[in-house]
């Protein structure tokens, strides 16, 4: 049976200088603090005054639905705009064809190497990988969704273990070679 002890060092990131924090595990069975559960039922009244339809994984996870609100600072519309704007990538990536990230995900570009002493997983970006074949942006965006899924669906642990450690592989890549672009796009996705 998985189990792993949680401390206040794991549930947040605090910064003592500015007085804030940043949750780092959301799901049950962890609880949400007071302020959490009051700025989270404030975006719920924003929205139910709005009388707009949240996308159906935010109706039916609540959890989820404050994990973008967090990451958004609370700002109402800017959680709603990101809500909104997820789903429909949701919408347009999924299901993602085999055929075409097939030969990119047998490459290695991205691989897991194990988990640390928290049991995050290790993810490891191989940039090399990437600039020894030109595989077009969305070839690459549309491998990382699928690894990026994989990794959400197999290796995480809700409530217990939600982030991941990357490692960006540099090996034999000087400044001028490295396609910032597609490293960009990749760790935004991850």
């Amino acid at each position: 049976m998985f189990s792993v002890q949680l401390d206040d060092v794991d549930l947040f990131i605090r910064d003592s200088k500015k007085g804030t924090k940043q949750r780092l595990i959301y799901a049950h069975p962890q609880q949400l603090e007071h302020e959490e559960d009051q700025n989270q039922q404030a975006f719920i009244q924003f929205i139910n005054r709005l009388r707009y339809p949240l996308p159906e994984e935010y109706r039916s996870d609540e959890r989820l639905m404050f994990r973008i609100l967090a990451g958004e600072k609370y700002d109402h519309v800017k959680t709603l705009h990101h809500m909104i704007e997820h789903s429909l990538w949701r919408r347009e990536t999924y299901p993602v064809s085999y055929s075409l990230i097939g030969d990119i995900i047998k490459s290695g570009f991205l691989y897991i190497c194990g988990r640390d002493y928290k049991f995050r997983p290790i993810v490891i970006l191989n940039v090399r990988k990437i600039v020894d074949v030109e595989y077009p942006v969305e070839t690459i965006n549309a491998a990382t969704a699928f690894f990026c899924d994989f990794l959400v669906k197999k290796l995480l642990v809700p409530g217990r273990v939600e982030n991941w450690l990357m490692v960006i592989d540099l090996n034999d890549i000087g400044m001028t070679s490295m396609p910032v672009k597609k490293v960009q796009a990749i760790v935004q996705l991850t």
